[in-house]
């Protein structure tokens, strides 16, 4: 049996999610969140367990959120249970994946995500976007809605029935009354931007040189990374697959059936909530996945 985790990525935070590690290694979860203030330079603590929704919400405080909740998590998992045969993390959450493999140290990643996440701010105001989840399209019907409507392209594509589309909100726009008038299930996502698309353009351009500096070393196991799915371990790979991963589509699916191919069965959702491990289970539901919500509230 080979295992795999998975790290959460932006969209699976809310306010309160602090309180899973209430009466479970209480102390690592208040060693990271001390570390974390001073990194930061601000309460991310305060943040994270009183909100409000739209402070925790804003893209600058809820990618270092949900690393610092997934990094504790897996310290407590680490604890209990032997290194995951490999990993692989959705978006920001792939930062947690170079953190947790040892490529990347939990100070020099904390650091990096803020810029990260300041980045993408900024360019969600150059270029105001926003994001679609298009619930069991078929094939055509998201080639048609990105050649009817203007400014959009994929995302994500995070299963065989979910595919994200970014864009403007103009394009946004035409894309939900195109799909109303097909009859396309369409979900507008809470975000402030169109992450990976060009319009994430300025931001990939501001952390070029961040990402450079980065303290990288050789990940102590295979990384499934978003830009295509494959395992790497090599650090100037991990750096270049990273510098692209702002503006390029999230290849999700792709990366759970490779992880199957090379023969993982057991998943384990390393953050909040449990959307990875939802995803899994109707993709492949002789699989087994787990989240560490559930794992943890069942001690």
């Amino acid at each position: 049996m080979k295992t795999a985790y998975l790290f959460s990525g932006q969209g699976s935070q809310y306010i309160g999610m602090e309180k899973i590690f209430k009466n479970h290694h209480e102390d690592i979860s208040a060693s990271f969140f001390e570390s974390a203030n001073k990194i930061l330079g601000y309460n991310i603590y305060d943040i994270v367990a009183n909100g409000p929704a739209e402070k925790l919400n804003n893209t600058k405080h809820t990618q270092p959120a949900i690393f610092i909740i997934s990094c504790i998590a897996y310290e407590i998992l680490k604890k209990e249970t032997s290194l995951p045969d490999f990993c692989a993390g959705h978006s920001v959450g792939e930062v947690t994946a170079l953190y947790v493999s040892g490529a990347l140290p939990f100070k020099d990643a904390l650091l990096f995500i803020q810029k990260r996440a300041q980045a993408m701010e900024h360019a969600s105001t150059i270029n105001p976007g926003a994001m679609l989840a298009l619930i069991k399209p078929s094939d055509d019907d998201t080639k048609n809605i990105i050649t009817n409507t203007h400014s959009i392209s994929i995302a994500n594509i995070n299963s065989n029935t979910q595919t994200i589309l970014s864009g403007s909100l103009e394009g946004i726009k035409n894309a939900i009354s195109f799909c109303k008038e097909n009859k396309i299930k369409a979900i507008p996502l809470p975000v402030s931007g169109a992450f990976h698309s060009m319009l994430m353009k300025p931001a990939s351009d501001s952390l070029l040189k961040i990402i450079n500096q980065l303290n990288l070393s050789d990940s102590m196991m295979p990384i499934y990374q978003n830009i295509n799915a494959l395992p790497e371990n090599r650090k100037e790979f991990l750096r270049r697959n990273l510098e692209k991963q702002i503006i390029s589509t999230v290849q999700w699916e792709d990366t759970i059936n490779n992880m199957i191919k090379d023969k993982a069965n057991c998943f384990i959702e390393v953050g909040p909530k449990q959307i990875l491990t939802n995803l899994i289970k109707k993709s492949h539901p002789n699989v087994t996945c787990k989240s560490f919500e559930d794992i943890i509230n069942n001690e």
